[in-house]
């Protein structure tokens, strides 16, 4: 415990003093049952490191505890209890008492106590000199209420945004259906500036937190979409013309979102224009917002981006084209989004300006250092995009240079567009260029290949077989036996038999220092003991 950074372990206590309210009966019991179960010494195998403590606890029964001593909501218990336990509070308090006297913090908080109830009457008091109620159909009204329960409420975590702050707003917006998806909308917004506002606080390094985070921007994101795809479903009334009108300030404030929440933030922000304010007068105003924090030298790279989809929803192409191409390989999946849209509206003219872009940028998109599962994902959109294109422009050679361009992930379309084809030559090839070994290959493909083709399927065997035998152990010439038993019937159907004769016996030659492999070969019956 002498490692221990004082600061550090002080630092938490004022985290923990502002999380657990001393207003709550239940946080109160919380932090009376962790004091009994520190006392009692029931905490034990504790191991320290610069920012995390881990430790068992004895309770009925012993848990494991990890406590997070930069991001303390990210501590972890495994008792069935949500958020910040008793278990956790214990930890932290035989953490505390090694820096200073356990009293000290827990008169602190009771202190805190006295002074939440002054602070919550003060602002009780406030509030009765200025009563408020809600404007329905004003977006200053909106978010004035959000204000002030932001204040009402003090929640500073994602936790507490999402489930106090968000949900109970969410029963205050307006009756009416229109008015009240597009209060959800803005409220979601306030929401997340605020998350973030609290990440930017903790400073987060450590991915795991990072991805907790995101979950919670996730769920917000998700939100959004659902009430745009129920604005979308029926036609917008002209009464919600001035909030929608008075929206973009707000919807902006999603471009200032920092690196790891950006692209989702963006995502949501071109949403939002491409199906709820797609109006060229709006659509005008925006742009020139852009220039104006152009002309003054504040506008940011993250403000290009939202400018860009402006740009593209006013169809500049060649403006937004030029730019992508300009920058590199980053910039990329932010056309998918465009390139999905003008797909779904089947303005196959439109695409056929964007797709040499597509083609040219693909193999370093494949190559780019980015989480595997992402350019999977990214090549399957990529091919249903220049698929639907092709069928409808009847350009069936553009969807398989597009598969060829996205290879290793395009495998499976291009295995299937190949074999459906019947073009098994081909087919073996791709297989052998990836190095996949026969049996690693779709069985339906390799019979009709086998019963088709049986010559074009032999060197996909054999180069499997090369790399069995370059295992050198029993199991690998067994199957090796096994490939060559198939090698020899293919062989036999096309009436090769002398063919098959010289392989074997080049193999026997090749291989003729391995005992256990000719060992194999006569138990198989393809030579004579």
């Amino acid at each position: 415990m002498r490692d221990l950074d004082k600061e550090r372990v002080l630092l938490t206590a004022e985290r923990l003093r502002t999380i657990l309210s001393p207003a709550d009966e239940e946080d109160r019991n919380l932090v009376k049952k962790g004091l009994i179960l520190y006392r009692q010494g029931s905490v034990y195998n504790v191991n320290v490191s610069a920012e995390r403590i881990s430790a068992k606890v004895q309770d009925v029964s012993p848990v494991l505890i990890t406590l997070d001593l930069d991001f303390v909501q990210a501590s972890y218990c495994s008792c069935p209890a949500n958020g910040f336990c008793r278990h956790l509070m214990a930890a932290f308090l035989y953490v505390y008492a090694s820096v200073e006297r356990v009293g000290t913090f827990v008169d602190a908080w009771k202190d805190d106590r006295a002074a939440h109830v002054l602070s919550q009457m003060r602002r009780a008091s406030e509030l009765l000199k200025r009563e408020f109620v809600l404007q329905d159909d004003s977006l200053e009204s909106w978010h004035e209420l959000f204000e002030r329960e932001y204040e009402m409420l003090q929640v500073k975590t994602m936790q507490g945004l999402y489930h106090q702050f968000f949900f109970k707003l969410k029963q205050k917006a307006p009756k009416k259906l229109e008015l009240k998806r597009l209060f959800v909308i803005h409220l979601a917004i306030v929401t997340i500036t605020r998350m973030l506002a609290s990440y930017n606080r903790t400073k987060v390094k450590d991915p795991s937190l990072q991805h907790m985070a995101m979950v919670y921007v996730n769920h917000m994101a998700n939100a959004i979409e659902t009430e745009l795809e129920e604005m979308k479903r029926y036609a917008t009334p002209f009464a919600l013309d001035p909030l929608l009108e008075g929206s973009p300030n707000y919807f902006r404030k999603l471009l200032e979102a920092p690196d790891p929440f950006y692209s989702g933030t963006l995502g949501i922000y071109k949403l939002l224009w491409s199906g709820l304010m797609n109006r060229p007068k709006w659509l005008e105003m925006e742009r020139k917002a852009f220039e104006e924090k152009q002309d003054d030298a504040v506008i940011t790279k993250k403000d290009l981006m939202g400018m860009l989809h402006i740009d593209f929803l006013l169809k500049k192409d060649e403006a937004v084209l030029d730019y992508l191409r300009a920058g590199n390989v980053s910039l990329f999946p932010s056309s998918f989004l465009w390139l999905e849209e003008m797909t779904e509206k089947k303005q196959w003219d439109r695409l056929s300006k964007w797709l040499p872009y597509v083609m040219e940028l693909s193999p370093e998109y494949v190559e780019a250092d980015l989480p595997r599962k992402e350019v999977r994902s990214g090549a399957a959109f990529l091919l249903d995009v220049v698929g639907a294109y092709a069928r409808a422009s009847r350009k069936d050679d553009l969807y398989e240079e597009a598969c060829r361009t996205l290879l290793p992930y395009s495998y499976n379309e291009y295995e299937n567009m190949l074999a459906l084809d019947e073009r098994y030559y081909e087919w073996a090839e791709l297989n052998m260029l990836l190095g996949y070994p026969v049996y690693e290959v779709e069985d339906r493909f390799l019979k009709e290949a086998e019963k088709a083709e049986p010559e074009a399927v032999l060197s996909l065997y054999k180069q499997t077989i090369y790399l069995e035998m370059e295992i050198r152990n029993r199991d690998s010439y067994k199957r090796a036996v096994r490939l060559l038993k198939k090698v020899k019937r293919l062989y036999k159907k096309m009436k090769s038999e002398e063919e098959w004769e010289d392989y074997l016996d080049m193999l026997q030659e090749r291989y003729k220092r391995l005992r256990a492999f000719r060992e194999e070969l006569v138990k198989g019956k393809l030579i004579d003991g």
